[in-house]
Formats: structure tokens, C-alpha cells, sequence
């Protein structure tokens, strides 16, 4: 099975980019080389890759030293509990451009500069998509 180049999250070679910022994990698109395989077996993939998702930042950080957020739009809410980083599909009014994060895969810190200037640190995963 291999996974086809997407404009979305990919590894050179096509293997589904670990998300930083949210813990949600998804197959773009699957291209079987003979049989497809079965639903089950996808879901399987997809749950393993969850359960190991904290590895895989920690060793794509190691190798690559780069996230999936630069140049990508988010919104901060402001939540009783604290703040709740959005992940936008596009900008929208109110929206903040991210020119720069890092990952401290120890600590599973996830800081995010945006080009607006305000610096925000919040726990891997803890984020969601718009």
C-alpha cells in the first residue's frame, strides 16, 4: 500500500505528515499496489498511529526539526481553562499567521510565534482544526 502526495501533511514519500498542533489522525488517500485493504485494516492504522503519535512527533522533530504550522492560520480562544489554539483552514477575520514554532519533544511543548508577534506555549495535541 503506498499513500499518494497530497498538498496536505505529507513526508517525502508520501507517508501522512504526525499533526502537532491537534492529536486527530486521518488517511488522506490510500492507493493499494494489487488488493485494497480492508476497512479494518485502516482503522487499524490510523488507531496505532494515534497511540504512538508522541513518538512520532518526538522522532520527526529529531530528524526534520520542523512542524506542520508554518505559514498556517489559527485563532486563539480564550477558555475558562485557558487558551484553545484553532487550526484554520483559511485566514479569517481575527486570525494570526504562524511564522515560526518549535516542539520540545520531552516536555511535549508546542510553541508558536505569529507574525503579529504574540508567542503562545501549549501542550502538543491540545489544539483543534477549524
Amino acid at each position: 500500500m503506498t499513500l499518494r502526495e497530497s498538498r496536505y501533511r505529507t513526508f517525502p514519500h508520501g507517508w501522512p505528515f504526525w499533526p502537532f498542533l491537534t492529536s486527530r489522525v486521518w488517511l488522506i488517500d490510500v492507493t493499494p499496489l494489487a488488493n485494497s485493504p480492508a476497512t479494518v485494516t485502516l482503522n487499524a492504522v490510523v488507531a496505532t498511529v494515534t497511540e504512538c503519535l508522541d513518538q512520532f512527533r518526538a522522532d520527526w522533530w529529531k530528524v526534520y526539526g520542523t512542524t506542520d504550522l508554518i505559514n498556517r492560520w489559527i485563532r486563539v480562544e480564550d477558555l475558562a481553562a485557558g487558551p484553545l489554539v484553532v487550526e484554520l483552514s483559511r485566514w479569517r477575520k481575527g486570525a494570526n499567521q504562524v511564522t515560526a514554532a518549535s516542539y520540545e519533544p520531552t516536555t511535549r511543548a508546542l510553541s508558536l510565534v505569529t507574525r503579529d508577534g504574540p508567542r503562545f506555549e501549549l501542550p502538543a495535541g491540545s489544539g483543534r482544526m477549524e
